[in-house]
């Protein structure tokens, strides 16, 4: 089995790598792009936080994801998801998160830990709340592609499609994996892992230095929220995602 997780940005992408890795799984460190690819165990953490783009490598989607080899995990936002057929021997796991969660966890991200996003620092906009707003009507839209993306996995995968067997998919909500004990062990036995294996390999998981925790940071993430950010949130139409979700039955 190779393993391609998913997700909607800030939902734990690195997370699931480090859950899989403790279950058995090989975390290959490849972040998939389009026609890229992220070559994170190859650079140190610091690299990885700040300037994530100097572990980039030219390299197109399929190449990497053909590249696997039995026992492998990738991940990223890429939608690989909706390429069932090109792809079959991968299972894919699909997250996901409420958007405004990981709205404001990228916005946390952008501003105040990565170094190669300058338009939005301190420096540029001095009032955060400010800045998020700027963020919502500049970077939102590509989140909102991303859940456009999961979406129509979700709605394949229901519908049956040819390809889309639903044996070939696990969709997870990230909060929900953390809060209850059910959804990892049952992600674990779709993986054909021994579920009395979760607990280690979930607290192995919390403990470990991922790419992008947020480390040293005290934010009332609630104040970010202005009426300027509400509109620009509202503009963004995440609402109807979430409502689109639930009625393809993914808990939000």
């Amino acid at each position: 089995m190779r393993i391609y997780i998913q997700t909607i940005p800030k939902s734990g992408t690195y997370f699931m790598a480090a859950f899989l890795s403790e279950l058995g799984f090989n975390d290959t460190g490849l972040h998939v792009g389009l026609d890229h690819v992220l070559r994170t165990k190859d650079f140190d953490l610091k690299t990885n936080v700040e300037t994530p783009g100097r572990t980039r490598a030219m390299q197109p989607y399929a190449q990497t994801i053909l590249g696997l080899a039995p026992g492998d995990a990738a991940f990223g936002h890429m939608p690989v998801g909706l390429h069932p057929i090109k792809f079959p021997r991968v299972f894919f796991v699909c997250c996901y998160r409420h958007p405004r969660k990981t709205l404001v966890s990228e916005f946390v991200d952008f501003r105040f830990r990565r170094q190669d996003v300058p338009w939005i620092k301190p420096s540029e906009i001095a009032d955060d709340r400010v800045a998020f707003a700027t963020y919502l009507r500049k970077c939102g839209p590509e989140q909102m592609d991303k859940w456009r993306d999961l979406l129509r996995v979700r709605r394949l995968v229901t519908l049956r499609w040819p390809g889309f067997s639903a044996r070939r998919y696990a969709f997870v909500n990230f909060d929900a994996m953390l809060a209850d004990p059910a959804v990892p062990r049952a992600l674990a036995e779709r993986l054909g892992v021994d579920p009395q294996r979760v607990p280690d390999a979930m607290a192995a998981a919390r403990t470990a230095e991922t790419k992008t925790k947020a480390t040293g940071l005290t934010l009332d993430r609630n104040a970010f929220w202005s009426d300027e950010a509400e509109a620009a949130y509202a503009a963004l139409r995440a609402e109807a995602r979430v409502r689109r979700a639930k009625s393809l039955g993914l808990t939000l």
